[in-house]
């Protein structure tokens, strides 16, 4: 390459790819080495003499270009990628492809102008999302702690040229100045088409989870056996792998039986279409198991419907009720019994949406929020919030898990102000009656003058009603 060709290509890398004046010397086969130095031309120059490879980063916030990082030398998944970037908007011709030096490939876009990272991302795990692909085999590049090495320069393990190379064929292009030729997206068609990208995919989200809520069945879609879900291309082994995780958890399966879905699902894929070792897998089964009974709740407790029936009797304690009755007057202390509710119907836990809280208690979801998070504060409740899983395109919000405390932290009424240790539900809890049964279990459980710096004065006279007509209802007597 003659002098004034090698300053062109220095300039074009320059304005393409680096961003912060920082770089990695790769020097000694593939061991990289930081060096705390700025760089500019002399080092890309050095870079393009093979003396050593410079790998950049992007900004703390934004970047120039984005990059696809691909290690495995298949050109099916490459051909995947650009066909998957080009359908969400990309045009073919803005899209180039660099030889990484050993087996993988570097798919490229580059901006007119800096791109927040965070539009960056949120393209990247959407490509992820429609192809299919395995974010652990094909990454997302640069970030601010993760560099990329710039393309022409000579990997220093191999001694191969890394070339730009032909989007269709993979053949290398043996050209320096091809990279004279490269063309740069406008950044605002990229951050409009990334926002239409999300906005897309919230809705469909959206239009699943109503149709989900009209059948009363749980997300996703409980699928009890995984001839849907088939390995076609390499790569996608561990993201279906995932889905069929969270899919056995839902169907109630424990830690093992989890494992063993994966491995009965692994035994019956094409192992033509799987690079990954089966040991390798079993460690992935394993590790994908702990994250599906941690994060992914069994179907029954999906979504509750507006009213449901108790199929076994809910047994509210004297402990649970002084809690209820710490909570705030009115509203607040009618959360808190739903929530007691709802944790002895589902073995300790509740899972329920503020909306379906306010509901029940015909309130709106600002006073709830209000009253729930003033309970976590005074230690009557755990919260444990929650959120949708596999997305990372946009976040999205599941109903919380609560839980009331160990009933050593608030301790139940003197027995001279109780009338039973326990009170049994056996009816159905509406949006109609829950104020009627809330009073029934306070007078089944506490005598007047307890309640007394607990209730609202209605409140108070109706439960003195209750009692003297004589409709308490029954307890165990203490």
């Amino acid at each position: 390459m003659d002098k004034d060709l090698q300053i062109k290509v220095c300039g074009k890398i320059m304005d393409l790819y680096c961003l912060f004046t920082r770089y990695w010397n790769e020097s000694k086969g593939d061991d990289i080495f930081r060096v705390n130095s700025h760089y500019d031309a002399y080092q890309i120059m050095k870079h393009l003499d093979g003396e050593y490879a410079v790998c950049v980063f992007a900004g703390e916030h934004a970047t120039k270009f984005l990059s696809i990082d691909i290690d495995i030398g298949d050109p099916v998944v490459v051909k995947k990628v650009i066909d998957t970037m080009e359908d969400m908007g990309i045009p073919r011709e803005l899209i180039y492809v660099s030889y990484s030096g050993r087996k993988g490939y570097h798919v490229d876009i580059f901006f007119r102008n800096y791109v927040y990272n965070e539009y960056a991302k949120k393209f990247y795990w959407a490509m992820i999302e429609r192809s299919g692909l395995d974010p652990r085999k094909v990454e997302f590049r640069p970030t601010s702690k993760q560099c990329i090495k710039l393309p022409l320069g000579i990997h220093q393990g191999t001694g191969n040229r890394c070339w730009f190379v032909d989007p269709v064929t993979l053949k290398p292009i043996e050209d320096f100045s091809y990279i004279l030729e490269v063309q740069k997206i406008d950044m605002n068609y990229f951050t409009d088409l990334v926002k239409n990208l999300v906005n897309e995919h919230v809705r469909s989200i959206y239009n699943e989870i109503t149709e989900a809520r009209k059948k009363k069945i749980s997300l996703p879609k409980v699928i009890h056996d995984y001839d849907s879900l088939v390995v076609t291309i390499p790569g996608t082994r561990h993201n279906l792998q995932k889905k069929v995780a969270a899919r056995a958890r839902m169907d109630g399966m424990d830690y093992d039986g989890v494992v063993q879905a994966q491995m009965d699902w692994y035994n019956n894929q094409d192992k033509s279409k799987i690079i990954t070792p089966e040991d390798e897998v079993r460690v992935d089964a394993e590790e994908l198991a702990a994250w599906a009974v941690k994060n992914v709740a069994i179907k029954h407790v999906a979504d509750e419907p507006k009213e449901c029936q108790h199929n076994s009797t809910i047994r509210i304690t004297k402990q649970m009720i002084s809690y209820i009755l710490r909570a705030p007057k009115k509203s607040g202390q009618l959360v808190l019994f739903l929530l007691a509710i709802f944790c002895g119907k589902y073995g300790g836990e509740a899972k329920i949406s503020i909306r379906t809280i306010a509901e029940y208690v015909g309130v709106s979801d600002g006073i709830v929020i209000r009253n729930i998070n003033k309970m976590v504060d005074d230690g009557l409740l755990i919260r444990e919030r929650t959120f949708s899983n596999f997305n990372k395109i946009v976040t999205l919000r599941s109903a919380n898990v609560y839980k009331f405390p160990g009933a050593k932290k608030i301790y139940a009424p003197e027995k001279k102000y109780l009338n039973a240790d326990y009170y049994d539900i056996h009816e159905w809890i509406t949006k109609d009656n829950i104020h009627d049964v809330y009073l029934d279990t306070l007078v089944a459980i506490c005598k007047p003058e307890y309640l007394k710096k607990y209730l609202t004065k209605p409140e108070l006279r109706e439960c003195e009603r209750r009692l003297a007509d004589g409709t308490e209802g029954a307890g165990v007597e203490s």
